[in-house]
């Protein structure tokens, strides 16, 4: 059973939150020679970040995810043929558990810069998001650790070097950055001056992405919560390696500030979910360029406006992609009294979706603020609702 998220008419979140052995590092591998730069173009599709790898020579298109290990699908497994360095338990970010491989690729190459001994995992089954993105693999953090990388959504470039004097830094905007098994960017920011450490996850499409669990530490510490409660919801609505997400509580939160270094966003609006680790995703650089000195442990976030205001309305219910269907993935407020989940969604206004293809990566609730939606339950029974962003 597979279950995708169109939260934000998208493909959902794509993280892992891996848990090896303590025997077994990614701390391997790196880059052989000293002093490089090079810049790297990117295209975005649906909000992740593509680039080009060469690998054996042969060049092919890999996610760039700063939340995740360096992964390769199956059939690039086959074709090159690495050598098996460990095997052990993954766990993806909503707990599901399976056993992943771990090899170890040479000769990997971003622009004129070469990696070798870098450990990746490789998946046996590719998921469908994979065929969709049209990748195949993931770049990950621990090939990046000893690097500084430089992200420019105004340029589409990735600037990689070992040599910080070649950016144009500003100490004004810079905090704390914790590489936590070399994988996991840990950053600094603050909800209403709350200071909390939060995944920087390229691999996650939106903006902030808060778990049940933190929500639930802040207002235990907290005697004032810092953050108001809109909505709540029931469902699932994005998946991680091995699976989706299990139905959950979940709760749509107005933050009135959020921080990350001198940014300041108000009025952010964040649904939390069932997520082992709360993350900044890649919206961020939609508001200013991202800097990862994983060298010198140091975060550098500088916005093209200190104060931005990122209220949205949301829909009343987030649907999902489930075995080849769109179906209601999460009911928030009041309409639980008039939808089930996982009603299928068989049309949208007058558009048709009972054949829709999952890698079109848009939905016909986009740019709209009502709509109605033909629904068919589990028994075959259809109904119209009236929906409105609110």
């Amino acid at each position: 059973m597979k279950r995708f998220n169109l939260l934000l008419l998208t493909i959902g979140i794509f993280n892992f939150y891996y848990s090896f052995g303590q025997e077994f590092s990614f701390n391997q591998g790196g880059v052989s020679h000293k002093d490089y730069f090079e810049v790297i173009p990117y295209e975005t599709n649906n909000n992740k970040i593509i680039i080009n790898v060469e690998v054996n020579g042969k060049k092919r298109k890999f996610l760039f995810d700063t939340g995740a290990a360096t992964l390769i699908c199956e059939s690039l497994f086959r074709e090159i043929n690495p050598t098996l360095i460990y095997k052990q338990l993954v766990v993806d970010m909503y707990n599901n558990k399976d056993t992943l491989k771990v090899v170890s690729l040479n000769d990997l190459k971003l622009g004129s810069i070469t990696f070798n001994d870098i450990p990746a995992t490789f998946m046996q089954s590719s998921p469908d998001w994979f065929k969709c993105l049209n990748v195949e693999g993931i770049i990950g953090s621990n090939m990046l650790r000893n690097s500084i990388v430089q992200i420019s959504s105004v340029n589409h470039t990735i600037i990689i070097t070992d040599n910080k004097k070649k950016l144009n830094l500003s100490k004004d905007n810079v905090s704390k950055l914790k590489l936590i098994k070399s994988i996991y960017p840990f950053i600094q920011i603050s909800i209403n001056k709350i200071p909390l450490e939060v995944i920087f996850d390229t691999g996650n499409g939106t903006f902030f992405s808060l778990s049940n669990g933190m929500m639930n530490n802040i207002i235990k510490g907290e005697k004032n919560k810092p953050f108001e409660t809109i909505s709540t919801g029931f469902g699932a609505n994005s998946f991680g390696l091995f699976g989706a997400e299990n139905n959950t509580e979940m709760f749509r939160l107005r933050i009135p500030l959020l921080q990350i270094n001198k940014g300041k966003f108000e009025n952010t609006i964040v649904e939390t979910s069932s997520i082992v680790q709360s993350s900044v995703g890649s919206e961020l650089l939609k508001y200013g360029t991202v800097t990862l000195d994983y060298l010198n442990k140091n975060f550098y976030f500088e916005p093209f406006e200190s104060e931005i205001n990122i209220e949205e309305k949301k829909w009343p219910i987030s649907p999902t992609v489930f075995n080849g269907q769109i179906v209601v993935g999460v009911i928030w407020g009041d309409l639980k009294s008039e939808v089930n989940l996982g009603d299928r969604i068989i049309k949208i206004d007058s558009t048709n979706y009972e054949n829709w293809d999952i890698c079109k990566l848009s939905f016909g609730l986009k740019d709209k603020i009502k709509a109605t939606l033909t629904l068919e339950d589990k028994n075959g029974k259809q109904k119209q609702i009236e929906i409105q962003k609110k």
